[in-house]
């Protein structure tokens, strides 16, 4: 299990802020932060 942020710092997202935060297996983690990535080339 890792810790993930709900919304990326780099979009604004609390670091620290515990309601930003979640609880995520390694698999879903990585899946979140692909498709996150995609939404970003995207919108460029």
């Amino acid at each position: 299990m890792g810790v993930d942020h709900i919304i990326e710092i780099k979009d604004g997202g609390s670091q620290l802020d515990e309601r930003n935060l979640q609880s995520l297996c390694h698999a879903c983690h990585n899946a979140k932060t692909s498709c996150e990535r995609v939404g970003r080339v995207k919108s460029l």
